[in-house]
């Protein structure tokens, strides 16, 4: 499967993840991406010495890709309505696109 990161993903990717939290997604993502049977909508935790991430994937084995969708840093308040809100919108457009296959 290829891995798509989804546009909330790369802001969150970019302005938040440092170098040891990108690292260990990448592998993560790319380990996933090899797996058969994933399947839909799920959760995986990225997790360092010093803070806890949750990211958002959707594995679609109809359209040969791992989306990353949404992710955030584990704390009160999280996940915010603007990503509970993407990660809806994702989910929904990915299950079109499953569809229209």
């Amino acid at each position: 499967m290829e891995v798509r990161p989804m546009p909330f993903f790369q802001d969150f990717r970019d302005g938040f993840m440092t170098g040891e939290e990108f690292a260990i997604y990448r592998l993560q993502a790319l380990s996933l991406s090899h797996e058969s049977g994933r399947q839909g909508h799920f959760e995986k935790v990225v997790k360092t010495a010093k803070r806890v991430l949750v990211v958002n994937y959707y594995g679609s084995p109809k359209l040969n890709a791992l989306f990353v969708l949404t992710a955030h840093i584990t704390r009160a308040g999280e996940p915010r309505e603007k990503e509970k809100e993407a990660l809806a919108k994702y989910i929904r457009q990915i299950k079109l696109a499953e569809e229209e296959k």
